[in-house]
């Protein structure tokens, strides 16, 4: 498992992409056999990161699509 960071680009859209693409990659590392819950344990956590990546790029191009920011938290939460 490599420790990427996923990087906002300029384009929001593609800063999602990027996101989206990444977590489906750690996704598909899962063996959830039992045999090494540790390593389960640390995609877990690796995910948590690029999910919190990929809703920031959302809230950015909802933010650039002039949604207002109360809608929008209500909307993430």
């Amino acid at each position: 498992m490599t420790n990427r960071s996923v990087r906002p680009a300029a384009d929001n859209g593609a800063f999602a992409e990027a996101s989206l693409s990444e977590l489906t990659r750690l996704t598909a590392l899962f063996d959830l056999s039992g045999d090494n819950p540790q390593r389960d344990l640390a995609l877990l956590v690796e995910c948590e990161k690029v999910w919190k990546d990929l809703k920031s790029a959302v809230v950015l191009q909802s933010r650039d699509g002039r949604m207002k920011m109360p809608e929008i938290a209500q909307r993430s939460t």
